[in-house]
C-alpha cells in the first residue's frame, strides 16, 4: 500500500468501516425558507457548500449529495497532496 493511501478508519480510536466512519462525521447546516416557498442550504463548517430545493426534504437531500461530492474532491486534493510528500501519511479521523 501506497504511503499516502489511508490505512485505516477511526471512530473514538477503534476501527471501523468506512461506512461507519461517514455516519460518525455530522455536521451542522442552515436551512432557509425563501420568499417565494423554496429553501436554500448551506454547510458553514464547508466553505462554498450550498444547495437548493423546492421543499425542505428535496433541500436536505441535495445538501447531502452537496456535502459527498464536496468531502470527495477534498480527499482527493489531500490524496495528491500526500502522494508529493514521500514521508506523509494520509490517515482519516472521525470527528
Amino acid at each position: 500500500m501506497p504511503a499516502y493511501a489511508c490505512t485505516r478508519y477511526l471512530i473514538s480510536g477503534y476501527a471501523c468501516t468506512r461506512q461507519e466512519w461517514q455516519k460518525a462525521m455530522k455536521l451542522d447546516i442552515i436551512l432557509e425558507e425563501e420568499e417565494e416557498g423554496t429553501y436554500s442550504v448551506h454547510c458553514p463548517a464547508l466553505k462554498g457548500c450550498h444547495s437548493q430545493g423546492k421543499t425542505r426534504e428535496e433541500a436536505l437531500k441535495n445538501i447531502q449529495e452537496a456535502i459527498d461530492l464536496y468531502l470527495e474532491v477534498s480527499r482527493e486534493m489531500a490524496e495528491k497532496v500526500a502522494k508529493g510528500q514521500p514521508k506523509s501519511t494520509l490517515v482519516e479521523i472521525a470527528v
